[in-house]
């Protein structure tokens, strides 16, 4: 996403660029698939202030999502959001742009199973799936692998 007065490859050599936006006034880089021409209409959100709105003309920063060029899981980003409803970019086409984490109505990362860790915390890589040294996002009883040592009670017996 290019928001800036000014943008130009020269002296980068070869570049190969797609799927960006553009604001109204510059040029595009070439490439295929790319926004150009377009609003800024940044929205206020919990975390800052260049969210996306949720709906608009289609040369607003809507026409920015599920326009990138791979999915959100394989970007890692499934956890986070663009727009002010705070709906995650889950397996859908990534938007282009600037990411938020996906927060609750508190401004609390979303804890889709209500264990006390971060969704995007606990799935690392951001994919949605669970992976080797993660916990599984959805489900509250994943405490992962842990190992727990115990001091022997002093009346047990222990061969």
């Amino acid at each position: 996403m290019f928001d800036c007065d000014s943008v130009s490859k020269s002296g980068l050599g070869t570049l190969t660029v797609s799927n960006n936006g553009y604001r109204s006034g510059l040029t595009s880089l070439g490439g295929n698939n790319n926004q150009t021409g377009l609003t800024m209409n940044y929205q206020l959100g919990p975390l800052g202030s260049f969210y996306y709105p949720t709906n608009g003309a289609t040369n607003t920063l809507t026409a920015l999502i599920n326009t990138a060029s791979r999915n959100a899981t394989n970007a890692g980003l499934y956890h986070f959001t663009t727009t002010t409803n705070q709906v995650k970019e889950s397996a859908t086409t990534v938007d282009i742009g600037y990411h938020y984490v996906a927060v609750d109505s508190n401004g609390n990362p979303l804890d889709y199973d209500s264990d006390g860790l971060p969704d995007y915390s606990e799935d690392r890589n951001g994919n949605g799936a669970v992976d080797s040294g993660e916990t599984d996002w959805q489900t509250a009883s994943d405490l992962g692998l842990k190992v727990w040592i115990t001091e022997p009670k002093s009346n047990s017996n222990i061969p």
